[in-house]
């Protein structure tokens, strides 16, 4: 049945009612789902900033919070910046759509970009994750043909071992710990030899390695690597076995040649008995294996041998420097000391002590050497060179730095050996503070307080030691000469007697310069 016309108006304004009322339903429910998602917006940046996180620890990088979050503001700030599209129909329906109201254009257009933003911020931390991955599986390759590289080498280890030719100088003992720790390491890796099978071909493990099955194998080679580990130590036992047994053989070939040289050299029995006994030690040392004794008993070979051929030089030396010291002595004591000196080194010949011999010939060098000198000791008389100081003493410090009060002070003279050429001589001589021989070309000689005030003056009043002060000598304190050992005195004390010995001072610390 066909209704009035004003009916189908009524039915028409009441539909188009209806829809209007769907429009509004429609709108709300959106409006209440984008304030739903706003609401839990912080909840979502929470999430990514856990992953992201998670992420870059697996990746081995160190990330602090306060990047994390300006990275994901930055990226939400910015996706909430909508700019429209050229044209087409997808950005005309869009547009028609926005016209409806301003609903749809403050709350659900933010809300489908936002959507996009997060799928996006997900697909990045996917193929993160993934790269991340791909890394820990190729870490796991590398650690796999390393172990493999490492058995194979430890086969070669045991075959060098196996085949070694001092295996048969061994003791039964060592033959038996040496068989049984290459065969309990040969037993090791086999054991390890399904792994390497599964997980790599001829050692590359690219190709059997997996994504889906690193882990598992990650596992499996951690179970591997202690048994690798023991089997190394078996291997290097056994090494260590032939190792030995060739230090041995060359410990006892270097006994044999020491003999023969020392048979071949022209040295007193004394010597030769000496090298015998070395010899015979190192021997039972070698037969009990005892590695270290017969090594010392070589380095005492050695002593004997160079000692069997200095012996005839040491005893020419002597003999030369003999001659010429006593043919240049004249003083009494000079000549008595050099004399039993000579004694002393014939009995040294006699036993055959090489080592006292060395000493005495280095003893009559220096006899020799002080009896052809000749020189003055004299004070230093330049300009930046002090010529006399005092030192504190230890015992009884001194209450002042002045000089003209001697209390707690020592007091000493600046000198020079002086040839007469007027070439400066080096002298060995013992200071006083810490009993130390030293050679030195300058030194401090000890002087009584008078002495030291006596030869102030005569430098003060000119700037030279020149004995302008007093009629007694104050430049020369000594002089030596030749065929002499010991110094004749020159200086006296104010009264005009000898100066006894007061010690000497072989370094002070500004170098003897004048203190600035």
């Amino acid at each position: 049945m066909v209704g009035s016309p004003k009916e189908s108006d009524n039915s028409q304004k009441e539909l188009g009612e209806f829809m209007s009322m769907m429009d509004v339903v429609d709108i709300e429910r959106r409006q209440d789902q984008a304030v739903q998602e706003q609401l839990t917006i912080d909840e979502r940046k929470l999430a990514i900033k856990t992953q992201l996180r998670k992420t870059y620890e697996e990746m081995g990088v160190n990330a602090t919070d306060s990047q994390l979050d300006s990275a994901i503001e930055d990226h939400y700030s910015k996706k909430w910046s909508f700019t429209s599209s050229a044209g087409g129909l997808g950005a005309k329906l869009v547009n028609m759509y926005i016209n409806r109201g301003w609903i749809a254009k403050k709350i659900i257009l933010p809300t489908l970009v936002a959507a996009g933003f997060i799928a996006g911020v997900y697909g990045g931390v996917k193929a993160i994750q993934h790269s991340a991955e791909v890394r820990r599986e190729q870490a796991v390759e590398v650690r796999i043909e390393q172990a493999y590289n490492t058995s194979k080498e430890l086969e070669r280890k045991i075959a060098e071992t196996s085949s070694s030719h001092f295996i048969t100088q061994l003791p039964q003992n060592e033959k038996n710990t040496l068989e049984d720790k290459t065969l309990s390491a040969r037993r090791k890796l086999d054991y390890t030899r399904p792994f390497f099978t599964e997980f790599s071909i001829d050692g590359q493990a690219d190709k059997l390695v997996t994504l889906d099955n690193y882990a598992q194998a990650d596992e499996k080679l951690k179970s591997t690597m202690p048994i690798l580990e023991d089997a190394e130590v078996d291997v290097n036992s056994a090494k260590g076995i032939i190792q030995r047994q060739e230090q041995f053989v060359l410990t006892d070939n270097g006994l044999e040649n020491l003999m023969a040289q020392v048979e071949t050299c022209n040295s007193p029995k004394p010597l030769k008995e000496k090298a015998t006994s070395a010899y015979e030690a190192g021997k039972s040392s070698i037969a009990n294996r005892e590695l270290d004794a017969a090594r010392g008993a070589q380095t005492n070979l050695i002593t004997i041998l160079n000692d069997c051929n200095d012996f005839g030089n040491l005893k020419q030396e002597f003999s030369k420097l003999y001659n010429s010291a006593i043919n240049a002595a004249v003083e009494r004591l000079a000549i008595d000391e050099t004399e039993d000196l000579n004694e002393r080194a014939k009995s040294y010949v006699q036993v055959a002590d090489v080592g006292s011999l060395r000493k005495a010939v280095s003893e009559i060098g220096e006899i020799n050497t002080t009896l052809i000198q000749e020189y003055v000791i004299e004070v230093v008389n330049r300009s930046g060179i002090r010529s006399g100081l005092w030192r504190r003493s230890n015992d009884n410090p001194p209450r002042n730095s002045d000089d003209t009060d001697s209390q707690g002070k020592r007091f000493y003279l600046v000198c020079q050996a002086v040839e007469k050429d007027g070439d400066v001589v080096s002298l060995k001589l013992k200071n006083i503070e810490d009993q130390r021989v030293e050679s030195v070309s300058m030194f401090g000689v000890g002087v009584p307080h008078e002495v030291y005030l006596r030869i102030k003056a005569d430098k003060i009043d000119n700037w030279l030691v020149d004995n302008s002060s007093t009629k007694l000598e104050n430049r020369h304190f000594s002089k030596k000469q030749k065929g002499y050992i010991h110094t004749e005195q020159i200086m006296t004390d104010n009264s005009g007697k000898p100066l006894g010995d007061m010690g000497f001072l072989t370094r002070e610390e500004n170098n003897w310069r004048k203190p600035r």
